[in-house]
């Protein structure tokens, strides 16, 4: 059975969910993401078909949805993502994606062998590998850009999503206090930082 993305317009009142796996345009039947099955009338206008192409193709849900973009699997756990013209976006190749959508534009923390990068929806490289984890740590103060905890060597800093380093990678342990502040301490010291990376407060234990 071929994955179809597909404009779809259904004549019954049925809710048939928003994650389609596959359709039949000759016996009408579809099959949704969670297994089940529906029957419905459909008229339908192939866009593009992807064969063998991909073992998956997740629904254009979400705020992903808003921008045409869905995320693809192939090989039983590479992702990547495409657009509604069945263009590959960003090629099946990565082991983990995780996608954060920053002025309607999506920005991806993707793993290859092992080495987490951040890259545009066009696959093109932001931040280097070179970091063991790049973990989300929310926006700046003035929802003015992505920021992230890159951790090496059991230690951590705060990078942005274009690879700007905002707090050295030293610390031994980082947080978020208060959606406000980052917290740091390395060794003895601890240090309370504002979203720009400036020290707002210093403590010895």
């Amino acid at each position: 059975m071929n994955l179809y993305i597909s404009n779809l317009e259904t004549h019954r009142e049925d809710n048939v969910g928003d994650c389609l796996r596959w359709f039949d345009t000759k016996n009408n039947l579809l099959q949704l993401a969670d297994g089940s099955y529906a029957l419905v009338e459909i008229t339908a206008k192939v866009v593009h078909s992807f064969a063998d192409e991909f073992d998956y193709v997740h629904s254009y849900g979400g705020d992903l949805n808003k921008l045409g973009i869905a995320q693809v699997e192939k090989d039983e756990g590479l992702w990547g993502y495409i657009n509604t013209e069945g263009r590959i976006l960003v090629p099946p190749i990565y082991e983990d994606t995780m996608v954060y959508i920053h002025q309607d534009k999506p920005f991806v923390v993707a793993t290859l062998e092992g080495s987490p990068r951040i890259i545009d929806i066009d696959n093109n490289v932001l931040v280097p590998p070179g970091y063991d984890k790049i973990k989300y740590a929310g926006r700046g103060e003035k929802c003015d850009r992505l920021l992230f905890f890159a951790i090496k060597n059991k230690k951590g800093g705060l990078i942005d999503h274009t690879g700007k380093i905002i707090i050295p990678v030293r610390y031994g342990e980082l947080g978020v206090y208060e959606e406000k502040f980052i917290y740091g301490e390395a060794g003895e010291e601890k240090t309370l930082f504002d979203l720009d990376g400036s020290p707002v407060e210093k403590k010895r234990r």
